[in-house]
């Protein structure tokens, strides 16, 4: 063992002596990683959904009530805020829409108002373009939701209306009496209803959908951006993940270092610098957001985040005391930058040149790194990329980076850390055998 502690202690040394060349590296990276996660943000998140919808009204001519309707729904504050409406003819209106200057137009039919008031419910015809995009689909919500609420009020004052006919004429009560009662019916259910169905902002929840999971726009693509930039870090040290020649295998293997060691060496060695790279980042964060370091792992969560509990202070609660909590945080760290500098050993012992290791780590890097959602998050990827993007092993990097600012400690990223680390070591042992 004493030669193998002996190598992996000059492998470390070896690999810091890279560590200029990987500090400006860093900070190029994390620049340029910075500046694509933000353009990446505002692409998924614009400053509007939609554009104001453009709607084209054609109105029967001589009919003031429907006109009269047509204006109390644009006065509707979820509708004002969204719709503009433009009375047309309906050439012009089919032609506009057809243009794409509309994005839906209204036939509103002769006597709507009137069939509303009999029963007869003669329908308004909605016309959407062929290519319906965001505008034309939220217009559609808002006509659906006007009629599923106007459908509501009439079962309620046809069924009222029938109840006192029958129920009246059951008793004895005089025709007459009996239409009194039902004028008096419906104009107390016309206020009811109406004083429901005017503010419809009530009949909506404010709720915000985001494609990030459980953490923000920011906090997210500053994950995802740390991540792809720990990957390419291993550029800048590409010398020192060179595969080793023939005659220094054989001699390093006459004195007791085999393959395992070998690999063991590279990765802590550059895993080393990764601890550094990603321990600095740790404290410049701190210092930046101008919060106290943790007094214990169990606070990381509330100084890092400003969450109600850290991710480690469940962890603290079981182990009943704070160095269990420590020593799952370290593993989770641990594993994290070991993982990572596992992932560049491995492309460089599969290419086994300089200049190849250096193509294949930029680009299966960013390849899997999409896969996982690092540049679009995964719920904007087609169905079969995906089932994928859990697999990928950006994706779980990017689990353990949330670990550290949801506040939320999950096993399960940990497990999955270590089997990534166990796959990547076998086959970074498996490409050193090969190339003996």
């Amino acid at each position: 063992m004493k030669p193998c502690g002996t190598f992996w202690i000059l492998e470390i040394k070896r690999a810091w002596k890279r560590a200029g060349r990987l500090l400006f590296g860093a900070l190029l990276l994390l620049f340029l990683a910075g500046t694509a996660g933000f353009l990446f943000g505002k692409l998924l998140y614009g400053d509007a959904v939609s554009r104001r919808i453009q709607i084209g009204a054609v109105m029967p001519e001589g009919d003031a009530f429907a006109k009269q309707v047509l204006s109390m729904i644009t006065s509707l504050d979820n509708v004002k805020s969204l719709c503009d409406f433009h009375y047309m003819e309906r050439e012009d209106a089919i032609n506009e829409l057809e243009a794409g200057n509309l994005f839906a137009v209204m036939e509103i039919p002769e006597g709507m108002v009137e069939g509303i008031m009999d029963g007869s419910n003669i329908p308004v015809r909605v016309i959407f373009p062929e290519n319906s995009g965001t505008e034309s689909l939220i217009f559609k919500e808002l006509t659906d939701a006007g009629a599923k609420t106007l459908g509501a009020a009439q079962a309620g004052i046809y069924a009222g209306d029938e109840l006192i006919r029958t129920a009246g004429e059951a008793v004895g009560i005089s025709e007459e009496a009996r239409r009194e009662a039902v004028s008096a019916l419906e104009r107390d259910l016309n206020e009811i209803f109406l004083s429901y169905s005017l503010p419809r902002e009530d009949y909506f929840f404010s709720q915000e959908v985001t494609a990030t999971g459980e953490v923000g726009l920011a906090a997210y693509y500053g994950i995802s951006m740390f991540v792809l930039a720990l990957l390419l870090l291993a550029i800048p040290a590409a010398d020192f993940l060179l595969p080793w020649g023939r005659a220094m295998k054989q001699q390093l293997s006459r004195t007791g270092i085999g393959p395992s060691a070998r690999c063991a060496g590279r990765i802590l060695g550059l895993g080393s610098l990764y601890m550094a790279v990603v321990g600095l980042s740790w404290a410049a964060y701190f210092l930046w957001a101008g919060r106290p370091f943790p007094a214990d792992f169990g606070d990381f969560g509330r100084a890092a985040g400003g969450m109600q509990a850290g991710p480690f202070a469940a962890l603290s609660d079981f182990g009943g005391s704070t160095f269990f909590s420590a020593a799952a945080a370290l593993l989770l760290f641990l594993l994290f930058c070991w993982t990572a500098a596992a992932f560049a050993v491995f492309l460089f012992e599969f290419a086994g040149t300089l200049l190849g290791g250096v193509m294949l780590l930029f680009l299966a890097g960013i390849g899997q790194h999409i896969l996982a959602g690092g540049f679009l998050p995964v719920i904007f990827l087609p169905e079969a990329l995906r089932k994928a993007a859990p697999y990928m092993p950006s994706a779980v990097w990017m689990d353990a980076g949330k670990v550290f600012l949801t506040g939320a400690w999950d096993w399960g990223v940990l497990v999955r850390l270590f089997f990534l680390g166990v796959i990547l070591f076998g086959g970074c042992r498996l490409m050193e055998v090969r190339n003996r």
